[in-house]
């Protein structure tokens, strides 16, 4: 039945024949159809390609997740060993300290010797 419309033919089941701006009017709806579905295959093939996209995207940020990851186990163990670090050199820091107070000591202690043999000898 559509071949007669199209065509301008008449039917032989008795349709008239269609007049000129009615076939126009049928012919311009099956290009709107025919340019709807070039649309649509075109929107299709770009949601496949989106997809894709998408789907690379989230692989990346799944391997840069478990990058950051693999990364914060490092700095908890950097701030442990900074922690070890930091304890050592305190006690570093305080055995010097001590270190020279004691050779502060030492010296007056020998200069005192030194005193009181210099007064011992004096008076001798």
């Amino acid at each position: 039945m559509r071949k007669p419309l199209v065509s301008g033919e008449s039917s032989k089941t008795g349709y008239n024949t269609i007049d000129q701006n009615a076939r126009e009017r049928l012919l311009s709806g099956l290009d709107d159809i025919e340019m709807g579905n070039a649309r649509l295959r075109d929107s299709e093939a770009r949601l496949v390609e989106s997809e894709s996209i998408g789907q690379s995207v989230l692989e990346d940020l799944a391997r840069q997740k478990e990058a950051i990851k693999r990364t914060g186990g490092k700095f908890d163990e950097m701030d442990e060993d900074h922690s070890t670090v930091n304890t050592v050199l305190m006690t570093m820091g305080f055995n010097a300290l001590t270190n020279k107070y004691l050779c502060y000591l030492l010296v007056f202690l020998i200069i005192c010797v030194m005193g009181l043999v210099f007064i011992i000898s004096l008076t001798s």
